[in-house]
């Protein structure tokens, strides 16, 4: 998986667009609340276009290929 996803992004660029995320988001054991998740939502046209990237060249399996037509075609 790591060839297919270099192929579009270098890892350490990758490394670094992972990091920033954790500076956006609080710890994994905090209570996240509505103020954090209204800001998330702010952000999220930031880190769309790469979520649109991500799924058309990495094939996470979570869909059967077969008979699957996309809504975006």
């Amino acid at each position: 998986m790591w060839e297919r996803i270099e192929a579009v992004v270098p890892r350490h660029e990758l490394a670094a667009a992972i990091a920033a995320l954790f500076e956006l988001t609080p710890p994994l054991d905090s209570d996240a609340d509505e103020a954090w998740r209204a800001m998330l939502v702010g952000r999220f046209g930031t880190v769309r276009p790469f979520l649109k990237l991500l799924v058309k060249v990495v094939d996470f399996g979570a869909t059967p290929r077969k008979g699957f037509r996309s809504s975006t075609r």
